[in-house]
């Protein structure tokens, strides 16, 4: 048997005192440890904080479920609102049900290392488990499948699970990898380009892009943006690129169960094209707009700010749905896979769910954002046949897009399939 994750004893390792996820109650991670911040990316050093809020103009702006203070060391009451993000378990040390076997050899491509990281790492919050919660899907599902090893000998990658919560991840995991790099000797003999960690909440890997020793870490991240660009989301002044096609890889995040399922047999798509979604970026806030201009013309055409909670109804009834970056990724492009809508992608330098191995020009349409004015006369000049091939080619694809536990072709063995894919890529120096 090859090196195993050896066991060790954590001296900052306690429980939450109020119950609840284990949430890192002060800056122990981080003590005696300086965090590099890019000057140009952000000022913000969450460190300072106690990683529960950034430091800005007038101090620490705590997150949602820490109570503003000088260090954001106060919880709000209903923050701890569970003991084991998945349920109740007997081990809940890191936050989520995660008991590792002593030995397990995998008996699928890619076997993956899991590191056994202190509780500090991961701190769950409420709202990531009910959705944005794909950092804690994957987790679950890797521990479960034959892909899991703890032969390190044997890996193909090395998961890093962190667990954070927007732009805390500036601090979690440069500390996650540090911490690894210095208790375990397989990043530092690749170089850290077998090692990945899948970034949560909206902007994915756009809050760490160009920490120093990130370089050669490959990201699983749901948003494909390759370059800065500040337009794609109006509250996303940090936006790096969150995805360096070649090394990381671009992944769905899970759907609601209630648009997870398929439209209804006798559905007729009636609405030409359709969108339903608040102007959360430059290019939605365009869509709109052109929208409702459109449909003071045109009873084929249906793109709202709200629809009152009816987006899946929407979809069924819909050829063609737009599938314009939100708040950060959106999930408009995997919606419309799912409920059968041909999916039409909106945008400039943002790579689609599986960039490079699903081959999204034979189900989809793909608009610039220079097209978005002559929008109309390019899906009106799909011709009938075109329409039935790209929704024909679409249908089997559902299931890949769905985070599904009885479905051995589903969003978790998709992404298993695709690493694999592009397990030798090497990258001599680091992207620009």
């Amino acid at each position: 048997m090859g090196a195993s994750a050896p066991k060790i004893q954590y001296e900052w390792e306690a429980p939450v005192s109020s119950g609840g996820f284990n949430v890192m109650e002060e800056n122990v991670v981080g003590a005696g440890q300086e965090v590099h911040v890019p000057d140009d990316l952000v000022a913000s050093h969450p460190e300072e904080c106690s990683f529960h809020g950034l430091r800005m103009r007038g101090g620490c702006h705590c997150f949602w479920d820490w109570e503003d203070s000088a260090k954001c060391s106060e919880r709000r009451m209903w923050a701890a609102s569970a003991e084991c993000l998945g349920g109740s378990c007997s081990n809940c040390t890191q936050g989520v049900c995660f008991d590792p076997p002593k030995e397990v050899t995998a008996t699928q491509r890619p076997a993956v290392f899991i590191y056994d990281l202190p509780p500090g790492f991961n701190q769950l919050r409420p709202r990531i488990a009910m959705q944005r919660n794909t950092p804690y899907l994957l987790w679950k599902r890797l521990v479960a499948s034959a892909h899991y090893t703890t032969d390190a000998s044997q890996a193909d990658f090395f998961f890093v699970p962190i667990s954070a919560m927007g732009p805390i991840s500036h601090g979690v995991i440069p500390l996650a990898i540090r911490y690894v790099a210095q208790h375990w000797p397989f990043y530092n003999a690749s170089g850290g380009k077998d090692h990945f960690v899948v970034p949560p909440w909206d902007f994915g890997a756009s809050w760490v892009a160009g920490f120093p020793g990130l370089e050669r870490v490959r990201f699983l991240s749901h948003w494909g943006l390759t370059e800065r660009d500040k337009r794609y989301a109006n509250t996303c002044t940090l936006c790096g690129p969150s995805y360096v096609p070649g090394k990381d890889f671009v992944i769905p995040d899970n759907l609601e169960a209630r648009f997870a399922r398929a439209p209804p047999s006798d559905a007729e798509r009636t609405t030409l094209l359709y969108f339903a979604g608040g102007p959360t970026s430059d290019i939605r806030a365009q869509l709109l707009k052109a929208g409702e201009e459109l449909m003071k013309s045109r009873k084929d055409v249906h793109i709202v700010t709200n629809d009152g909670g009816n987006l899946g109804h929407g979809m069924d009834t819909s050829r063609f749905c737009l599938a314009p970056p939100g708040a950060g990724f959106g999930t408009r492009a995997t919606l419309a896979v799912a409920r059968g809508c041909i999916p039409v992608l909106v945008g400039d330098n943002i790579a689609p769910v599986f960039d490079g191995y699903l081959d999204w020009s034979t189900f989809s349409l793909r608009l610039a954002e220079r097209d978005i004015p002559q929008m109309m006369s390019i899906i009106d000049a799909v011709s009938a046949e075109d329409e039935a091939r790209l929704r024909d080619a679409g249908a089997p694809l559902k299931r890949h897009f769905v985070w599904s536990e009885e479905d051995s072709e589903d969003a978790f063995e998709t992404t298993m399939l695709y690493m694999l894919e592009f397990k030798d890529w090497d990258l001599p120096t680091a992207p620009r």
